[in-house]
Parts: C-alpha cells; sequence; structure tokens
C-alpha cells in the first residue's frame, strides 16, 4: 500500500469520525435540549430551597437567642424573687417567734395577777372572818342561870 491508498483509504475513516462526532454533537444537544428545561427547573427549586432553608435557620437561631435571654433572664427574676419571698419568711418567723414570747409572758402575767388576787380575796375572807369573831367576842353574853 502506497500513502496515496492510505489517504484515500483515511478519508473515509475521516468522514465516519467527523460523521460520529456530528452524530454526538447532535445526540448530546438533543439529550440536553430534552432534560435541560426539568434540570433547570430543579435547579431554581434547589436554589429556592436553600434560600428558604437559610431564612429558616437565621429565623430559629433568632428565635433560640431571644428564647436564650428571656430564659436568663426570667430565671434570674425567679431567683431574685425566691430571695425577696425567703427573707419575708425569715422576718415573719422571727415576729412569730417574738409574739409566741410575748403571748407566753402574758399568760404568765395573767397567771400570777390571777394567783395574787386570789390571795387577796383569801386575806380579805380571812380578815372579815377574823373581824366577825372579834366582834361575836366583844357582845356580851348573858349570863348562864343556875
Amino acid at each position: 500500500m502506497s500513502v496515496a491508498e492510505d489517504q484515500g483509504h483515511n478519508e473515509p475513516v475521516e468522514e465516519d469520525v467527523q460523521q460520529l462526532q456530528e452524530s454526538i454533537d447532535q445526540l448530546a444537544q438533543g439529550f440536553v435540549t430534552m432534560y435541560e428545561p426539568e434540570l433547570q427547573q430543579a435547579t431554581e427549586s434547589l436554589t429556592e430551597l436553600v434560600r428558604n432553608q437559610s431564612i429558616l435557620v437565621e429565623t430559629i437561631q433568632q428565635e433560640n437567642t431571644k428564647y436564650v435571654e428571656s430564659s436568663a433572664t426570667s430565671l434570674e427574676a425567679v431567683f431574685e424573687q425566691v430571695r425577696l419571698y425567703q427573707n419575708k419568711l425569715v422576718a415573719i418567723k422571727k415576729q412569730m417567734t417574738a409574739l409566741h414570747e410575748k403571748s407566753l409572758k402574758l399568760k404568765q402575767r395573767a397567771q400570777r395577777l390571777q394567783q395574787q388576787k386570789e390571795k387577796e380575796k383569801l386575806n380579805r375572807m380571812e380578815q372579815k372572818q377574823a373581824a366577825r369573831e372579834k366582834e361575836e367576842q366583844l357582845i356580851a353574853k348573858p349570863a348562864p342561870k343556875n
């Protein structure tokens, strides 16, 4: 085989390769044309989904921050209230103890006064009795007749 024959033989191969390349390009173009709208729509949907997801994540982070801040604030407020109520409770307990001691002292005093009044009454009765007996002794008695 000569070079000329070889080149003649290459032309159909080159034509086949060129036709094959054109067929591949057409098939690729047809494939792209066929699936491009769906892929474009899927891309747009994914882009929209990612955007919405970003908005949602940002919103959740903001709400979480608000919750954490409000929880810390409300927790501090609760602890402050607990401290105030504890102080009030201690003050009430002191007052109750003082009132209890006062009432015991008043009961003891009332008991002593009652005992003193009873003693005075008993003394007056004894004095009256003694005065009566003295009067009876002073009253003349008739002498017995024999």
